[in-house]
């Protein structure tokens, strides 16, 4: 048993649990560092589809993609190197994220309306700091074998809430890409990874005014983006959770697999702040 006291000093740490020194700080400041893989699969659904998904201040596109991303990676969660080498047990995540394409003041942009993830630390910070919409969940995913991908090669993803399925999606892997895609075409990105800025939008209860809650939206721009190699080929989704019955009827476009590293900075703007009923 460990009777060893807490050292005097200040009451600190960027966040709770606050202790002295601020040593049990659930996650550290940005920039957070990530690398690892995603798999994705690009569905086209229609505008009235995902409309009521997408905060007023964002714009529905045209012809809008949905996104569903599958990450299996290693973050430091604002804590530095040294925690990806002796805290492997915290430090491997994963997480499945529901994008769409929108437009912000006429610029293509991402909104990820729902999350899934496997670390109390990605979920706490992503709720609290940017309003990333993430939920406590498991995700697995098809990890590259040693002797790299073949043509004919199947990745999976499979993604739960409790006890109940949310999605999984398989990938028949068709060939190499010799460049990412560009920019401009949205229904084939591998991912938002460095694409288009992120809004995110946090929603906050005020404990002392009952009904009260205080909403931001976030910009943030992703950093330092590497990908490659970045496979594609044809996909099959099998949607069951409640909240992607929009997705029934979508155009499977085609899915892709990616080694990836990123990071994720402070946000670069609040668009709006605004207070409501919840």
């Amino acid at each position: 048993m460990n009777t060893k006291s807490e050292p005097t000093g200040t009451w600190r740490g960027f966040s709770a649990p606050l202790a002295v020194g601020g040593r049990f700080s659930l996650y550290g400041p940005p920039p957070w560092h990530f690398e690892g893989y995603s798999a994705s699969v690009s569905l086209r659904v229609s505008a009235d589809a995902v409309r009521g998904l997408v905060p007023p201040q964002l714009t529905v596109s045209d012809d809008p993609v949905v996104r569903l991303s599958v990450f299996d990676f290693v973050c430091d969660c604002g804590h530095g190197e040294g925690f990806v080498q002796k805290h492997p047990d915290l430090a491997q995540q994963s997480e499945a994220v529901v994008g769409i394409t929108v437009t912000h003041d006429g610029q293509p942009a991402y909104w990820p309306a729902l999350l899934w993830c496997s670390s109390d630390a990605e979920m706490a910070v992503g709720r609290e700091m940017y309003g990333w919409a993430q939920r406590l969940g498991s995700v697995a995913l098809t990890r590259m074998p040693r002797r790299g991908w073949r043509d004919g090669d199947v990745v999976t993803a499979l993604v739960r809430r409790g006890h109940r399925s949310v999605f999984t999606f398989s990938i028949a892997l068709a060939g190499e890409l010799e460049a990412p895609p560009p920019v401009a075409n949205s229904a084939t990105m591998a991912s938002h990874l460095g694409r288009l800025p992120i809004y995110t939008q946090t929603a906050i209860a005020d404990p002392m005014r009952p009904g009260v809650v205080e909403r931001r939206l976030v910009a943030t721009d992703i950093e330092d983006v590497k990908t490659g190699p970045v496979w594609h080929g044809p996909a099959q989704l099998d949607v069951v959770a409640q909240e992607l019955a929009f997705l029934n009827d979508a155009e499977v476009i085609e899915g892709r697999w990616h080694r990836a590293s990123w990071t994720k900075p402070y946000a670069s703007r609040v668009v709006s702040s605004n207070e409501g009923p919840a």
